[in-house]
């Protein structure tokens, strides 16, 4: 057939072929799976396209026969319109079942403004009343139905970005996904491997185009763009049906609602607009079921939103959405949807990563030029693509040059930059403008507020990956136990694991929180547990030498995971003493400057409690204890070590284990990271020349010490916690300045040389958190006037032979020992007196009642003086913790 034009050829097809049919539809259960078939007539030309639902072991194809055929029936609706085109008909009788007047309506919109592409380029003027005409003639009528859905969600994979990212929020929030691809290619493929989902848990469908209408295409039949994404929703309600899944959740932005013509209003994306969404769900509700939810994820943000959150996932090499380049499972480099692809990629990736994608610097290809100025604006129509707004293409543009840069070799860039586009995008806020989200969308009410920090829903869907192949256990039921069981409920809700804890009122206290998980109290559970975990979650609490049954490799804790994910924004402070001032120190220093910063850890709060807190740019800075350490693989950014005394012998076989640990700091560091120690500490420096790694090395000592005297943190021990922080924060790009007038001005934390108060002419000071003599002697140290100590509590066996130090270097004459330590230290002081006979003469009193301990206190205290509570003992004999037992001394003191 020969025509003069489109316009031509449209008026004259309509004539020859004045109607075209839908006649009727097949479907049978062979071993593949689900085949249908339709059948379409126009004159003398027949249409047989067919489609395949491969067998999955969750198809349920026992359903009733009028649920499935309703669907099968619409699928045919939405097929016809890729024939349809061929001709343009201008009637369309409808025989395999029945429409009323409001599905016939539906149908014409959809088929008008899904063709405003093909009418556009075709040069077809017409109207949606008068481009064709619909007729029902057929006595099938199907009713909406129950389907009994469970709440799991079917995500279609296309193979670019935006379906990826779908997939992981989802992951992030625990949902079970069933991945849906159709007609199978190569980055749909890798994509889905990537993210850890087997063929047999993928929906998969075939569909097969009737060569017929190639044909026709070869001959010049008129030929364009039909809405692809009308045949997917369709499809997946099938699916779903098949599934018994309720959710289906697309990838639809919210730039598809932009007209691809801004004069015409012709949208290229129409199908995967929200109007479109809306009206199908309409439709379904209506006329198939109520019960199902399709919705698209990514409606409330932005394709320059997606482009950042993509950025953060492991698929950069896998992805392709490039329509020129599918069949060969390439970036063509070439065409529009690759530039936009590129740009809109380009503020969050650097130019090699880049690069690595799409094969060359699409900026310095000058034949991409008028590609460039229709996504740019430039030109009045964009691209007929699925491709972002003009706004985030500039947007993209002005903040890729701010970050980069540009040089002579990027064409396009420079292109930009001489045009007034650059002056008005420039003033844009860019943050603003990338997290600007819009509210009308259909998602379920659990997801709205689901791009709300994407960064850490990114990193939870990371965690839920890899913790998803794991059969895992939690030990200890503790703060950061319980912690533990929270946040794997969250990303992990229909997973299974172990508990354990020797304390049975633990499980008790937290019963709706195991409620859906195996737990075991029995200590002869720990071998099974061995046997049948991979990964084995210990809380601080619990040392792995108590634990013989438990294989060491398979351990980790929350210190180790949250490192794994977050390694690179972090201080972590450590040390026998001073961890906590100098961690709540640095995090005062940083914060000023640097309003988005958290502070958690061994300080109190777990590290799993600030997750949701947590963003790109969010400092991080954590006080870590040795058991934290102990079996971590990954240090911080940046690595504090104050100290080494021996502490915690109970935890380890050895105090060289118990260093070990510590240095995991430095061990589990890169070349690249920042390693800042106390190069007075003479343990400390052994072990750097023992190891002799490669690191960024900051040493602080006592003489680098040159600003003012803190008004609060007094005594040179906390003269060396200022330095490591003013280190630690300098890292961070803090202006030392301001650093050391925050550290100047610091007034500490409680439990920690507190001053609670004074009392009839006597200061009295709490210094519960020192757990060993050397701390004990730095708080003497400072104070100068002590003449009433408290020592002891928990034995744990460390070396107390410096604690003679309390009466031959500072001459406290009046002591209250109490607990086992107590009654140690009390041997040791009095046997060192007996053996110098020394004329000193010592005022003690040896008891656990605390009541006795306080009247000893404020019987002996000389006016002027001071008390003190630093015990060189752990709590844990009659105190739950340090504080627990800072505090009641507090108040029988006050009492």
């Amino acid at each position: 057939m020969q025509f003069s034009d489109n316009k031509e050829k449209y008026e004259l097809l309509r004539k020859k072929y004045p109607t075209f049919y839908y006649n009727n539809y097949a479907y049978k259960l062979t071993d593949e799976g689900l085949e249908i078939e339709y059948n379409f007539t126009c004159g003398d030309i027949i249409f047989n396209p067919k489609q395949t639902i491969l067998k999955k072991s969750f198809f349920d194809f026992n359903l009733e026969a009028d649920q499935i055929e309703n669907l099968i029936f619409n699928i045919g609706m939405i097929e016809l319109i890729s024939y349809w085109k061929a001709t343009a008909s201008p009637n369309v009788i409808v025989k395999a079942a029945s429409l009323d007047n409001t599905q016939i309506q539906f149908w014409k919109k959809l088929y008008f403004h899904g063709l405003g592409e093909y009418f556009y380029l075709n040069n077809i003027e017409t109207s949606v009343e008068d481009f064709m005409h619909i007729r029902s003639e057929s006595d099938k009528h199907f009713n909406k139905t129950k389907y009994n859905l469970i709440d799991d969600y079917i995500v279609p994979i296309g193979g670019g970005k935006d379906s990826v990212v779908t997939l992981e929020m989802l992951r992030s929030k625990g949902k079970n996904i069933t991945p849906m691809v159709i007609n199978q290619r190569g980055a749909t493929r890798d994509c889905i491997k990537r993210a850890d989902f087997t063929a047999d848990a993928t929906i998969e469908i075939k569909r097969r185009i009737d060569l017929t209408l190639l044909s026709l295409n070869a001959q010049g039949y008129l030929n364009g763009h039909t809405p692809f994404s009308a045949m997917l929703a369709f499809n997946t309600l099938l699916c779903a049906t098949l599934s018994h899944k309720k959710y289906i959740a697309l990838s639809n932005e919210s730039s598809a609602n932009e007209a691809t013509d801004k004069i015409s209003g012709v949208n290229h994306q129409y199908s995967k607009s929200l109007e479109f969404e809306n009206d199908f769900r309409s439709y379904y509700k209506n006329y198939i079921g109520e019960e199902f939810e399709y919705f698209s994820l990514l409606r409330p943000i932005k394709e320059i939103r997606i482009a950042q959150i993509f950025s953060l996932l492991d698929y950069k090499d896998v992805f392709k959405s490039c329509n020129v380049g599918s069949k060969q499972d390439i970036w063509c480099g070439k065409c529009a949807k690759c530039l936009f692809a590129f740009i809109i990629l380009s503020p969050f990736l650097t130019p090699e990563e880049l690069k690595n994608i799409f094969g060359k610097n699409l900026y310095a290809d000058k034949e991409l030029l008028t590609y460039f100025e229709e996504l740019t604006g430039l030109k009045e129509v964009k691209p007929f693509e699925c491709v972002g707004t003009i706004s985030e293409v500039n947007v993209a543009i002005s903040e890729r040059i701010k970050r980069f840069g540009h040089n002579e070799d990027d064409i396009l860039l420079n292109y930009w930059l001489n045009t007034p586009l650059c002056r008005e995008y420039n003033m844009v806020d860019a943050k603003s403008f990338i997290e600007e989200k819009y509210a009308e969308n259909n998602l379920p009410e659990d997801l709205r507020n689901i791009f709300s920090n994407p960064f850490i829903q990114v990193k939870k869907a990371v965690l839920a990956k890899k913790l998803n192949e794991e059969n895992i256990a939690v030990l200890g039921l503790g703060r950061e136990g319980v912690s533990t069981v929270k946040l794997l409920n969250e990303i992990l809700p229909h997973k299974n694991f172990y508990v354990f804890d020797n304390d049975e009122e633990k499980f008790t206290l937290n019963v709706n929180l195991l409620a859906n998980h195996i737990t075991y109290s029995d200590r002869e559970d720990l071998e099974k547990i061995n046997q049948t975990c991979s990964l084995i979650f210990i809380s601080p609490g619990m040392a792995p030498k108590d634990f013989p049954e438990l294989d060491f490799d398979k351990l980790t804790n929350q210190c180790d995971t949250f490192l794994s994910l977050f390694y690179d924004q972090t201080i972590g402070i450590s040390g026998t003493k001073g961890k906590s001032t100098t961690s709540s120190l640095c995090y005062e220093i940083i914060k000023k400057q640097y309003s988005d910063t958290l502070l958690a850890g061994n300080i109190g709060v777990p590290f799993f409690d600030i997750l949701d807190e947590i963003k790109a740019e969010t400092k991080i800075v954590l006080e870590l204890s040795c058991h934290q350490l102990q079996i971590i693989k990954r240090a911080p950014h940046i690595s504090v070590l104050l100290n080494l005394y021996e502490e915690h012998l109970d935890h380890y076989n050895s105090f060289e284990d118990y260093q070990k640990a510590k240095l995991n700091l430095l061990i589990r560091q890169t070349k690249d990271d920042y390693f800042i120690f106390n190069n007075d500490d003479e343990r400390i420096v052994r072990w750097l020349k023992r190891y002799d790694l490669s690191r960024n090395y900051l040493p602080f000592s006592l003489k680098d010490y040159v600003f003012l005297e803190p008004k609060y943190l007094q005594g040179n021990h906390n003269k060396y916690n200022i330095l490591a922080a003013l280190l630690a924060a300098k890292c961070f790009g803090v202006q030392i300045k301001q650093a050391i007038e925050t550290a100047i001005n610091f007034k500490g934390l409680a439990h920690r040389m507190e001053f609670i108060g004074e009392k009839d002419g006597v200061k009295y000071y709490n210094d519960s958190i020192s757990t060993i003599p050397q701390a004990t002697l730095a708080a003497l140290a400072t104070l100068k006037d002590v003449s009433v100590l408290i020592l002891g509590g928990m034995d744990r066996g460390i070396d107390y032979s410096e604690i003679t130090k309390v009466v031959s270097q500072y001459h406290v004459p009046n002591i209250a020992f109490t607990g086992l330590a107590g009654k140690r230290m009390k041997a040791i002081i009095e046997d060192y007196l007996n053996k110098n006979n020394s004329s000193y003469k010592l005022n003690s009193i040896l008891t656990d009642d605390w009541h006795k301990i306080v009247t000893f206190c404020k019987q002996y205290a000389i006016k002027q003086s001071s008390v003190l509570l630093s015990p060189a003992a752990a709590s844990y004999d009659k105190f739950k913790n340090f504080e627990h037992r800072g505090n009641y001394f507090t108040s029988l003191v006050f009492d």
